[in-house]
């Protein structure tokens, strides 16, 4: 049987605690940043995929370069 949570498009606030490993509080200071992928549907925030995954792979490169130096 296939996990929802990994087929699913967009994932909810609390689904990102899960999936990132942070706290619910956090998790909703991160969806409020300019640059995190959101969509508002009403009072929903809900945060695409592949939005999710490119931010991702962005904050990755940043740590990597300032590593770097």
């Amino acid at each position: 049987m296939m996990d929802s949570e990994n087929t699913a498009l967009c994932y909810k606030v609390d689904d990102l605690c899960g999936l990132l490993g942070i706290s619910r509080p956090t998790a909703y200071e991160l969806v409020h940043k300019r640059d995190f992928p959101k969509i508002q549907v009403g009072r929903r925030i809900l945060v695409p995929r592949a939005g999710l995954e490119k931010w991702l792979e962005s904050q990755l490169n940043a740590t990597e370069s300032e590593a770097r130096g």
